[in-house]
């Protein structure tokens, strides 16, 4: 016996396909992005993997463009505590700057405020690293206090100096480009292009190894 189904009814089974399929696929496309994170978790932590750290989640920014400022889904309760590093992509992304019990605020290395003790990976020469979401708009952060005599050249890597009050020794800033001597002649500046993505933050790993050092300088560069 032929059973016929009114077009309205028809319809609706088309539309429930549709709906099926599409969260199907969504489903299936969530599950292949957490797959593309944890990839790149397990990367980071081989990377670092002196250090140990907590995966966490970004769940709330500052206004604009950037990731200057941001909020994550870890707390006190999670063992996080003021001054821990954040890292992400393929090195360094800030600092813990406040904690709550279940919540963590972060600053990036971004953010105008932000003066990073950094190195030259290859001759260990100090400089500092100013962050600017100004000269972010350019794609790079400003290098400053780099010696004169330094054996550095373009496309040498910063990571963060082993003199850091706050940072552990070794993160991955950057690489450099610009090099120059400053308007006195005494010392040099240059460019940093940060390794992490600061438009697209989503997934961060938070070292809890806290740095064991104190800043002897009444400034407040890190």
């Amino acid at each position: 016996k032929t059973v016929l189904i009114p077009f309205h009814a028809d319809r609706q089974l088309n539309y429930d396909k549709q709906v099926f399929f599409r969260g199907g696929y969504l489903f299936l496309q969530s599950i292949y992005y957490q797959m593309q994170i944890n990839k790149i978790c397990r990367k980071l932590k081989q990377k670092y993997k002196k250090y140990h750290t907590v995966g966490a989640r970004v769940i709330s920014k500052g206004s604009g463009n950037w990731f200057d400022i941001f909020l994550i889904n870890r707390g006190s309760k999670d063992g996080i505590k003021k001054d821990m590093n954040v890292i992400a992509g393929n090195g360094l992304v800030g600092i813990v700057y406040d904690v709550s019990s279940h919540t963590a605020k972060v600053r990036t290395i971004i953010n105008d405020t932000s003066m990073v003790s950094a190195m030259f990976l290859k001759t260990n020469d100090a400089c500092i690293v100013n962050g600017s979401l100004d000269t972010m708009e350019d794609g790079y952060l400003e290098v400053v206090y780099i010696s004169k005599d330094a054996k550095v050249k373009n496309g040498d890597e910063l990571v963060t100096s082993y003199v850091s009050s706050k940072f552990n020794e070794g993160i991955t800033i950057g690489k450099v480009s610009d090099l120059k001597l400053d308007s006195t002649k005494l010392t040099k500046t240059a460019k940093v292009t940060p390794v992490v993505d600061f438009k697209h933050l989503k997934e961060v790993l938070v070292i809890t190894d806290l740095k064991k050092t104190k800043n002897l300088d009444e400034e407040t560069k890190e």
